[in-house]
């Protein structure tokens, strides 16, 4: 008996693809209409799918709203593109649409592709009566690539404004907080429309659990609820645990299924998932989840309840290390330096974020973390006025002249009237109350 329930990478058979019936009809509309979109969501929730789907001729039947037989839809993976200039990413993409044309059209590729000569592409295919659909996936891996500037991706605005051509990308974020610094505000990424996945409808993933296993003689349908309690409606979660369950079942024969041995192995092959969704998450989701609430697709699924309850409770966030901090003082005014500094990606840093409505970039985090750290010497002083016989007001002091007016050590505890000795003992005990500062942040997100 085969498992069928292997799919850890792009799902490519029609009939093993189940539900997301709204957001294809979202995406088709928008074709149809001449729009480019953006598909965002989470790790492993399916967008690598949608995009491939999104371009079979049973699947666009399945929905069959839209006539999209003049779209010549192309899939074009795009983390074998990450380091390419714009020549040979004109020049791979056009050969995509070449090969998946399956001799719909016809093209000549010269070498090398300027924009010129891919503007001119662009015109024989909707010459040919054509609209090219670029289903461009992991497109973080082009718009982090420096060497594509502000004036390649105004060009592929040009494209799409000008031709028959629209853009579908795939990404984890909104584009614009993807870009490398230099393309933060190309008007390119405001062509997109916006569509976002996130779990499975209930009725996909019954779909999903019971026709598969059906097809190989062996159906899961009497135990589609346990697989919906423990996984949830994530996608991939309900292939892990369908996947040992299918093989329980065959190596058992006709014995009743060790059910608590197939939840300990999805489990394992799980946590590496789990771990990602937790670390990666923005405070207020985190706190949602600290708190129980279920109306993330994630705390659907009893597994990762549990993981989340664990989480909570022995490690809710890792401790600040005082040599961080100090580390992260002696770089206040260099963000690039900041940004990897430990602290950046700590919880503190991406609560502040969230409350600021400000996306989790490299530079936003590193300027974060320099507003956090300004705020907790300014928190040494409590208002106090100026008193040099007081060790806290003088902690404050030494803080705020060493790191945020960069004073010399000298000049600070001659001014002081300290000696040398003491300054750099008051000086550690300072950084040691922000610690505490900082940490106290944890607790009150």
């Amino acid at each position: 008996m085969q498992n069928s329930y292997t799919f850890r990478n792009v799902v490519r058979d029609p009939n093993l693809f189940f539900g997301r019936t709204d957001p294809l009809n979202r995406l088709f509309a928008l074709l149809a209409n001449g729009q480019s979109v953006s598909v965002i969501g989470d790790r492993r929730i399916g967008k690598s799918s949608l995009l491939y789907m999104a371009g079979r001729p049973q699947v666009q039947a399945r929905i069959g709203r839209f006539d999209l037989s003049s779209h010549l839809f192309v899939y074009v993976d795009l983390q074998g593109c990450r380091l390419r200039e714009p020549s040979a990413l004109f020049r791979h993409w056009l050969k995509q649409a070449a090969r998946q044309g399956d001799g719909r059209i016809q093209l000549t590729l010269p070498h090398p592709i300027s924009s010129d000569v891919f503007e001119d592409a662009i015109y024989q295919i909707n010459q040919q009566n054509w609209r090219l659909v670029l289903l461009l996936d992991e497109f973080d891996c082009i718009s982090q690539n420096e060497q594509l500037d502000p004036a390649f991706f105004s060009f592929l605005r040009y494209l799409a404004t000008n031709y028959n051509l629209s853009f579908v990308t795939a990404s984890h974020q909104r584009l614009g907080e993807l870009c490398h610094a230099d393309i933060v505000d190309s008007p390119f990424f405001n062509i997109f429309a916006l569509i976002s996945l996130d779990g499975l409808t209930e009725t996909a993933a019954r779909a999903l659990i019971t026709q598969p296993s059906q097809n190989v003689g062996r159906s899961l349908a009497d135990h589609a609820d346990w697989v919906l309690d423990l996984a949830g409606t994530q996608p991939l979660f309900l292939q892990i645990a369908c996947f040992y369950l299918l093989e329980a079942i065959r190596q058992g024969q006709e014995q009743a299924v060790d059910l608590a041995q197939v939840e300990a192995q999805f489990c394992r092959e799980a946590a590496d998932h789990f771990a990602y969704a937790w670390e990666h998450a923005d405070a207020p989701t985190r706190t949602g989840w600290r708190h129980g609430r279920t109306d993330h697709y994630l705390m659907r699924g009893r597994a990762f309840r549990q993981f989340v309850r664990e989480q909570t409770a022995v490690s809710p966030a890792l401790p600040i290390q005082t040599a961080d901090v100090e580390a992260a003082l002696e770089s206040l005014w260099r963000p690039a330096q900041l940004a990897q500094n430990p602290l950046a990606q700590s919880p503190q840093v991406t609560y502040h974020l969230a409350q600021q409505n400000r996306p989790a970039t490299g530079p936003n985090r590193g300027k974060a973390l320099h507003d956090l750290l300004k705020s907790a010497i300014e928190a040494l002083r409590h208002g106090r006025a100026p008193d040099p016989n007081n060790s806290q007001w003088r902690g404050w002091y030494i803080l705020r002249h060493k790191y945020e007016k960069e004073q010399p050590n000298r000049q600070i505890y001659l001014r002081l009237n300290l000696s040398e000795r003491t300054f750099y003992r008051e000086r550690k005990a300072a950084i040691e109350a922000i610690t505490a500062v900082l940490e106290q942040l944890t607790i009150n997100s």
